[in-house]
């Protein structure tokens, strides 16, 4: 199936990166704020999500950076409202490793968490979440029940 020229695979699953150590995206700089590529990849994956055809994001690599992430955090929770009236599939892991993703982008995250009851998994590690980011997951944490994995 194609999504906006990318590739779903395998089903219920949007799948993008490269192999390990490498990147689709060659030339990029480590900006928080993400490169064209990453928001081309966000809008995509949002479109996916709101229509409620993903269980599982995996981001890896795409150089997301924080607008990247507030553009999957707003489509998960407008999701999220689409699921209590219909039949619509709902996000259980995100896995978002290698996106420069700061503490800018941690707070959009934890927005979403406070009112999120279907996101069980979250990956961050190897972004640039720093002690700050931390705190703030561990604040949200209290509101939410959902969430049994956080890897920073």
């Amino acid at each position: 199936m194609q999504l906006d020229g990318l590739q779903q695979q395998p089903p219920k699953m949007f799948r993008r990166g490269g192999t390990p150590g490498t990147s689709p995206h060659k030339g990029t700089t480590n900006n928080p704020t993400g490169t064209l590529h990453g928001q081309m990849v966000a809008k995509a994956a949002a479109s996916s999500i709101k229509e409620g055809r993903q269980t599982i994001l995996e981001l890896v690599d795409q150089d997301l950076g924080d607008n990247g992430v507030a553009v999957l955090a707003q489509s998960i929770k407008e999701g999220d409202k689409m699921s209590k009236d219909t039949q619509h599939e709902t996000l259980s892991k995100v896995d978002i490793r290698k996106n420069n993703i700061t503490d800018s982008g941690v707070e959009h995250l934890t927005e979403l968490l406070a009112t999120n009851h279907s996101v069980t998994e979250i990956s961050l590690s190897e972004n640039n979440i720093t002690d700050n980011g931390a705190t703030l997951f561990a604040s949200v944490l209290s509101l939410n029940r959902t969430l049994l994995v956080l890897s920073l």
